[in-house]
């Protein structure tokens, strides 16, 4: 295995996608490199941080696209 540690990150950040790749691995990065946090810790953390992403996002198209609107009847 000759792949030095940030090939391997960069691997695993772009199998995630777009959302792995310019929001999990930013977060997992700093928590890591500046908050001096174990990997797995966050790891953990940026789970949750994407799951209240995609709990706020759920909620907004509850509310703004998939609520029926009230219509005016025309007769």
């Amino acid at each position: 295995m000759g792949e030095n540690r940030r090939q391997i990150q960069l691997r695993a950040k772009l199998k995630l996608g777009p959302a792995g790749l310019f929001v999990g691995g930013p977060l997992a990065d700093f928590q890591t490199q500046r908050l001096g946090l174990p990997q797995y810790a966050a790891y953990a953390n940026t789970f949750y941080a994407s799951a209240a992403i995609v709990t706020l996002g759920t909620l907004l198209f509850a509310v703004k696209i998939a609520t029926p609107k009230a219509r005016k009847a025309n007769f």
